[in-house]
């Protein structure tokens, strides 16, 4: 009896360890994209003139803390939400061939100027016009004041931002901060969007014409950047 026992003890343990075997094989692998939000890849900005930037993945809610990375006194190149995968791809692999490939990027950005000017029948004006596109996190940051023009003052609400350069017009998205709804007059528009860093150059260097278009329930505002 008590070589039984001793054999059926045996037999259990191998059993649990080929049971347990069987389990961690299917544990579902690290995941490796920002598919769900939770933790994305960003490219870190080192002190090494070789390698100026590294792929590494962090929680997404970090990239809303102004002390840790995103913030841009780190210079770290992040995209502008939690689930974009541009510019920064969200894969291991593609994440740290893009980072590899970066040289020196300017984390703080380049203002632009421009006077708004509304349409024809618009019932808004715009001012206090702020713009600056940031070819290290491949932004357009954009700030203005609009005001309604009727009596009694209607509320605001933006639609729409876009570029326009020649026959080419870009609707940005992904913003930062949300456009005013229903806002009252006047309202603040504070935000960034994502924007290829290609067409970002292009407006740098100033090669074509570009005119930023605030789409409004009241009308349109633009301005040819320069």
């Amino acid at each position: 009896m008590r070589r039984i026992c001793l054999g059926l003890t045996a037999l259990l343990a191998v059993v649990g360890v080929v049971a347990g075997t069987a389990v961690a094989a299917k544990k579902p692998p690290h995941p490796t994209t920002a598919a769900n939000g939770k933790k994305v890849w960003i490219c870190h900005r080192t002190h090494s003139t070789k390698n100026p930037y590294v792929a590494i993945r962090i929680p997404a809610k970090q990239l809303a803390n102004l002390n840790g990375h995103g913030a841009p006194q780190m210079a770290d190149l992040v995209n502008p939400t939690a689930t974009a995968t541009s510019p920064v791809p969200q894969t291991r692999s593609a994440a740290h061939a893009f980072c590899r490939s970066l040289g020196l990027l300017s984390p703080g950005g380049q203002s632009m100027t421009g006077t708004l000017t509304a349409a024809t029948g618009a019932m808004v004006a715009g001012s206090d016009l702020s713009v600056r596109l940031r070819l290290g996190q491949a932004q357009i940051c954009v700030s203005v004041t609009i005001t309604s023009t009727t009596t009694p003052a209607s509320p605001v609400t933006v639609t729409a931002i876009s570029l326009t350069q020649g026959t080419t017009t870009t609707n940005l998205s992904g913003f930062t901060s949300a456009l005013p709804t229903n806002a009252t007059s006047p309202a603040h528009l504070a935000t960034c969007a994502a924007l290829s860093r290609p067409t970002v150059l292009s407006i740098l260097k100033g090669t074509t014409s570009t005119t930023l278009t605030i789409t409004t329930s009241a009308g349109n505002l633009t301005a040819t950047l320069s």
